[in-house]
């Protein structure tokens, strides 16, 4: 794809100090994600392991679930929200700083297409999340309702 000079944007050096800066920070934030996902990992491992052995009351078609089981998937869901966001962050920072020690245009235009994604699944994990949670809402309301009418 060829460019036009008119669509390129120069960076100067103080544009160029701020994405230096953001790349420095974006590593930080996704080893941190790495590592919460790590311990998510690990927390859901134990859960299932030593978890509560009792079980939330039947509702309806859904059967018996044990709790810790239920447990085990929420850390997990967890640790897949701190895993990829952290994962294309981490694509882009590396990206990003061979993109300037190469001078390479469009190895910086990959680095952009990173963050572009990172903050799509963003995005969707956020709206995932909040399905679920109102899901499970409106699931612990009716069976509430159910059991205790008053």
């Amino acid at each position: 794809m060829e460019q036009k000079v008119e669509d390129f944007i120069p960076f100067n050096n103080i544009i160029r100090k701020h994405l230096l800066q953001i790349r420095k920070w974006g590593v930080t934030l996704s080893v941190i994600g790495f590592v919460l996902s790590v311990i998510g990992l690990l927390a859901a491992l134990i859960v299932l392991q030593i978890g509560p052995a009792g079980r939330l009351p039947a509702l309806g078609l859904v059967p018996r679930i044990p709790l810790k089981v239920i447990s085990a998937v929420f850390y997990c869901h967890l640790a897949a929200l701190f895993f990829f966001p952290s994962l294309f962050l981490h694509k882009f920072c590396a990206k990003l700083k061979v993109a300037f020690n190469l001078h390479d245009e469009i190895i910086m235009g990959d680095a952009f297409l990173q963050l572009s994604t990172m903050i799509k699944i963003v995005v969707v994990m956020i709206i995932i999340s909040f399905v679920l949670y109102a899901s499970l809402v409106a699931l612990i309301t009716s069976s509430i309702l159910r059991l205790n009418p008053y």
